[in-house]
């Protein structure tokens, strides 16, 4: 009775202590989701570099480099792009005898003053403790990527050694499987992001070669790139790089343009997306229902927010691998 009551108190302890540890990285958890996500999509490929390089370390380091590598090569890329267009608009403006006239010294000082009339403090400070916030999160995503990828299978080891020795057989078991399942569901997502950025590169050149607008035409690969990237954002899709281009088309009079880039961008990069290719390839690889991983999506959003299209799956996905584990193991040594 007393070593009963001694197995209770210690199960109380901890599940408090869990509660408590998940408050206090609650204001952080979205990047340690995000670093998961991260080491369980590159880990095959971190096992190759490890067997050349014969190094946890340096192969996990390595695979973290390659991927902050496109981030900074495509924000290079931006800034290039945005001084070659503000140069053109600067030719155009001079060309133009009626834009001569205009005082643009002027008209950016009171820009400015406009600004900072608008920019109170307690403002000013929050953009500050925002760009904070997001510099933390990345580290936190860069540092627990590495250290995932690092000790992926020590982890695994603990996780089993925590069950008791008759059940170590069947915690392996589950292990595999909720990996396998985990693996597949953010693998998806990673195969999703890519095919739609690849079809967004050449929906964009088709579109801006056949219609006329040039900076479709003349950076598919960067929007492409752009909307890969917003695509493995959970919950933001592709919108924030077709809907402000449909905007601008719209304002400067291209109505077919923007009316083309809007059907183009809702149908085949945002809906074609999120309803059959994420939940097919994730449920294939995952070994899980495509109803379920798709139940997952879009369940998962209105109850964990931005993190739920990784949760939502994860959970369901999380809570079959138990059903089938109990099924199998427990059922069976009952019958």
């Amino acid at each position: 009775m007393k070593k009963n009551m001694e197995w209770a108190a210690l199960a109380v302890l901890l599940l408090v202590l869990f509660i408590v540890s998940i408050y206090v990285v609650r204001p952080f958890l979205d990047a340690v989701i995000l670093a998961a996500f991260f080491a369980y999509v590159t880990y095959p490929i971190a096992q190759r570099i490890e067997r050349i390089l014969k190094s946890k370390t340096l192969s996990a380091a390595l695979v973290v480099a390659l991927a902050v590598l496109p981030v900074v090569v495509v924000g290079l890329q931006l800034v290039n792009v945005y001084s070659r267009e503000f140069s053109h608009l600067e030719k155009i403006k001079f060309s133009m005898p009626m834009l001569e006239e205009i005082d643009w010294g002027r008209v950016y000082a009171l820009a400015v003053v406009e600004l900072g009339s608008r920019l109170s403090p307690e403002k000013i400070l929050r953009g500050i403790g925002m760009g904070f916030e997001f510099f933390i999160k990345a580290f936190i995503v860069l540092a627990g990527s590495f250290y995932m990828l690092k000790e992926r299978i020590a982890l695994k080891g603990f996780l089993i050694s925590l069950a008791p020795p008759s059940r170590e057989q069947s915690a392996v078991r589950f292990l595999d499987t909720v990996d396998k399942m985990f693996h597949g569901i953010f693998l998806g997502h990673f195969i999703t992001a890519i095919a739609t950025g690849f079809i967004a590169s050449l929906g964009f050149y088709l579109i801006g070669t056949f219609i006329g607008i040039d900076f479709l035409r003349t950076y598919p690969l960067l929007l492409g790139f752009l909307t890969t990237i917003t695509t493995l954002l959970p919950i933001i899709g592709a919108w924030p790089v077709y809907i402000p281009m449909s905007i601008f088309l719209f304002l400067v009079g291209n109505i077919e343009g923007a009316s083309v880039v809007l059907v183009f961008g809702i149908l085949i990069l945002s809906v074609a997306p999120d309803i059959f290719i994420r939940p097919y390839i994730s449920g294939r690889k995952g070994k899980t229902h495509p109803f379920v991983v798709l139940l997952g999506f879009i369940c998962g959003p209105f109850v964990f927010g931005a993190m739920g299209i990784i949760l939502g799956p994860a959970i369901l996905g999380l809570f079959k691998a138990t059903l089938d584990t109990y099924r199998e193991e427990i059922l069976k040594e009952q019958t």
